[in-house]
């Protein structure tokens, strides 16, 4: 997160994980909840920062390896 946003974070609860082929590589993705502890987000490696309600992040342009996460996600919170 420091490197991408220029935060620091504590690590919290293991949320899901996912391997994911897409022919040329396998992705490994771990996913956590994670809390800011310190500075404010700055855009260093990508180009918008947006908060997105959770009703509205399945219409998002999601990587393939991301889409079992993010529905990981949403099945948490309902």
């Amino acid at each position: 997160m420091h490197e991408e946003f220029g935060i620091e974070t504590s690590c919290g609860d293991f949320l899901y994980e996912n391997c994911h082929d897409y022919g040329d590589k396998i992705v490994k993705l771990k996913a956590y909840f994670v809390e800011r502890t310190q500075g404010d987000f700055k855009l260093l490696a990508h180009q918008e920062i947006k908060w997105q309600p959770l009703s509205d992040i399945k219409k998002l342009d999601w990587a393939e390896a991301d889409i079992p996460i993010v529905e990981q996600l949403i099945s948490y919170y309902e």
